[in-house]
């Protein structure tokens, strides 16, 4: 097994970087690293998801849980996406769409939407 300590910690700080998004918002977010998915006993379902978002929402409680070995296929901007991608599922609570890839383009188009504001400043 690989030694993921830094992408930890670069993961890490892209959360930093971003929480205030949900945190703000008065969640309390907690972000849980597995090695890949068999070691995280079923919370991440199988080796091509990167990060999976769980939620409480009656608590305003969210742990997003993160592949290691799937991230380290990426490089920083596309770990930075998923981050964001994965906050806003927290924002957008419990949505009912049709089908769950509605969902999913809606998450990643305010992502992008988010992402880009940042840049144009």
């Amino acid at each position: 097994m690989s030694d993921y300590s830094k992408l930890k910690d670069d993961i890490a700080a892209i959360f930093a970087d971003w929480q205030y998004l949900v945190v703000d918002q008065g969640y309390l977010l907690d972000v849980d690293y597995y090695a890949d998915h068999l070691y995280s006993n079923g919370i991440i379902a199988n080796e091509d998801v990167t990060m999976c978002t769980y939620q409480q929402w009656a608590y305003k409680k969210s742990t997003i849980s993160v592949n290691l070995r799937s991230c380290d296929r990426m490089n920083k901007q596309g770990l930075e996406r998923i981050v964001v991608h994965e906050l806003v599922h927290i924002l957008l609570g419990d949505c009912q769409y049709e089908h769950y890839k509605m969902e999913e383009r809606v998450c990643t188009e305010i992502t992008s939407a988010i992402i880009g504001s940042r840049r144009h400043k």
